[in-house]
C-alpha cells in the first residue's frame, strides 16, 4: 500500500505526525534564527543613513534627522529565500520520515500480533481482540487487514457466546439457625449479557467505560449496564476494583 494513501487512516497519520516532532522543533528554531539572525547581520552590514537637517548650510530646528534603513530592503529580499529554504528542508525531512514510519508501523503490527497470540493462549479474548485491532489499524497490507478483521469478528462471536460476567444471585438458603442467612450464587445461566440486557440509550461515557440504560429481560426492569473497554476488561487489578465498586453500590 502506498504510504501516502495510508496517511488517510488516523492511526498511521498520527504515528507519522508524532515521529515528526523533531521536525517541528527544528522548523520553529530555524524560523526564529532567520528572523533575528538575519536582522542583526543586515543591520550591522547596512548601518542607518542619516539625512542632513541643514538647508544651504543653515541648521533648521524644525527639521528632524531622518534615518533611511537600507537593511529593511535587503531583509525583505533575503528573508523570503531563507524561509523557503527552511520550509523546503523541513518538507524533505517529513518525506524521509514516511519510509521509516512504514517500517515502524510494520514493527507495531508484529508486536500487536505477538501480544494477541499470547493473550489468546491465556484465553484472554478481549485483550487478544484489542491487540488485533491495533495490528489492523497499523497494517499496510490490505489482505492482512481483511484477515485481521475476520479474526476480530470471530473473537466477538466467541465473547458474545460466553456466560454472563455478572449472573443474577440465586435463592436464599436458610440454615438451621434462623438468625443466620446465607445468600448463595446460583450456577451461571445459559443466557449471555447480550441476550439478557437490551441496550436502550447511552447515559454517559468516560475513560473507564460506557454506561447504558438497558432493559433486564430476566427481572423485567430497567438497569444501568457499564461496558468496559476491551483493553482493560481483562485487567485483574481493575476487575477487582470494579467488583468492590459494585459491592459498595
Amino acid at each position: 500500500m502506498n504510504m501516502v494513501k495510508a496517511l488517510k487512516r488516523p492511526a498511521l497519520a498520527g504515528l507519522w505526525l508524532r515521529r515528526a516532532v523533531p521536525v517541528y522543533v527544528v522548523l520553529i528554531v530555524s524560523l526564529v534564527a532567520v528572523k533575528f539572525g538575519l536582522t542583526a547581520y543586515l543591520q550591522h552590514k547596512y548601518p542607518p543613513v542619516v539625512k542632513n537637517d541643514r538647508v544651504f548650510g543653515v541648521r533648521l530646528p524644525f527639521l528632524h534627522k531622518v534615518y533611511h534603513d537600507r537593511w529593511l530592503v535587503e531583509y525583505d529580499k533575503w528573508s523570503l529565500y531563507a524561509y523557503i529554504l527552511v520550509a523546503g528542508l523541513a518538507g524533505v525531512w517529513m518525506l524521509v520520515l514516511l519510509k521509516s514510519t512504514a517500517e515502524r508501523a510494520n514493527g507495531l503490527v508484529q508486536e500487536a500480533l505477538e501480544k494477541a497470540e499470547n493473550a489468546r493462549t491465556h484465553n484472554e479474548l478481549s485483550r487478544s481482540m484489542y491487540n488485533l485491532k491495533v495490528a489492523a489499524s497499523y497494517s499496510l497490507d490490505e489482505s492482512q487487514r481483511q484477515d485481521l478483521h475476520q479474526k476480530i469478528e470471530h473473537l466477538k462471536s466467541r465473547l458474545s457466546a460466553r456466560p454472563a460476567a455478572f449472573p443474577p444471585a440465586g435463592g436464599v438458603e436458610h440454615l438451621a439457625d434462623p438468625g443466620k442467612t446465607v445468600v448463595r450464587q446460583s450456577p451461571v445461566p445459559e443466557d449471555t449479557l447480550v441476550q439478557r440486557y437490551h441496550k436502550i440509550e447511552k447515559l454517559g461515557q468516560g475513560a473507564m467505560g460506557i454506561v447504558w440504560l438497558a432493559e433486564d429481560r430476566v427481572l423485567e426492569r430497567r438497569v444501568a449496564v457499564k461496558e468496559l473497554p476491551v483493553h482493560i476488561a481483562e485487567d485483574r487489578e481493575f476487575k477487582e476494583r470494579f467488583f468492590r465498586e459494585a459491592k459498595i453500590l
